[in-house]
């Protein structure tokens, strides 16, 4: 019931335009197929999870996988606050095709922009 009513706070951010991301927690690694943007797919829950799946924000139409596990590198860490607003750290580098480079903070995008 808590993740039906934290999905739901984190879908109307999302549809208000309070948030550019929200979070959906699923057991198994998602189909690349349904990987849908403006959605992080948590692999997991909220005590345990292992990995993050998105759409690059960029529209190339990648699916990036982040790692939430300490033993694993590079790996990230997921905070989600009380409103349902996904904070990612460090933030997301692509090092090859689009090569995006930016944060996801209170379920916001920011952009990192190269001097």
């Amino acid at each position: 019931m808590k993740r039906f009513v934290s999905q739901t706070i984190g879908n109307i951010l999302l549809m208000s335009r309070m948030i550019n991301f929200s979070v959906v927690y699923v057991e198994d690694n998602p189909d690349h197929k349904k990987v849908t943007g403006r959605k992080l797919f948590v692999v997991g829950g909220k005590k345990y999870s292992k990995w993050v799946f998105m759409k690059c924000p960029c529209g190339c139409g990648e699916v990036l996988t982040l790692s939430l596990m300490k033993n694993h590198t590079p790996s990230w860490t997921l905070k989600v606050d009380k409103f349902s607003r996904a904070t990612l750290s460090p933030s997301i580098w692509k090092q090859d095709g689009c090569k995006s480079h930016f944060w996801i903070r209170k379920g916001k995008l920011e952009w990192a922009y190269d001097e």
